[in-house]
């Protein structure tokens, strides 16, 4: 089974529970819940993964987003594209958008219990606990140019 494949059905990018968290994270970061349409480019944001070896490939994790954009380009019209593509603007080439924050703040905000069975599921090979993880995201993302979670992680596994 793919990278992509198993972390969206049992790891960090699971389609129910990463949404989730992304949608709780929005409501802490814009103090409102998102509308049904973003709830739903919420949902979509990351099913680029499904299929990939997106730990291995960095191609296919800088292609991620879209799948994702396009099929919100379908549903919402330009503003669902905007808002999924601009989730990862170091990839898309597309402004940041509101999604941007709360997917990278999920990982900020999921149980510590979650994050340790997703890198159990995962075999991510890197030496930093859940909470040593959590609290380097919530560092990053005070920071004054944040980077992706992907490249955090990446740093990680290279030892940077």
């Amino acid at each position: 089974m793919k990278q992509g494949t198993k972390s969206m059905l049992f790891g960090i990018h699971q389609f129910i529970i990463h949404p989730l968290f992304v949608t709780l994270a929005w409501k802490k970061r814009y103090k409102r819940w998102p509308y049904m349409w973003e709830l739903i480019c919420i949902v979509l944001h990351d099913i680029g993964h499904w299929q990939t070896d997106y730990l291995i490939n960095y191609t296919e994790k800088q292609r991620h987003w879209i799948k994702g954009a396009e099929t919100a380009y379908l549903l919402f019209g330009l503003k669902g594209f905007r808002l999924v593509a601009g989730h990862y603007p170091e990839y898309s080439g597309v402004r940041e958008s509101m999604l941007a924050w709360p997917d990278r703040y999920a990982h900020v905000i999921a149980p510590l219990l979650w994050t340790r069975w997703t890198r159990f599921v995962e075999d991510l090979g890197i030496d930093q606990t859940p909470a040593q993880w959590r609290e380097m995201v919530a560092n990053n993302l005070n920071s004054s140019s944040p980077k992706g979670n992907h490249e955090l992680f990446m740093d990680l596994k290279n030892g940077r």
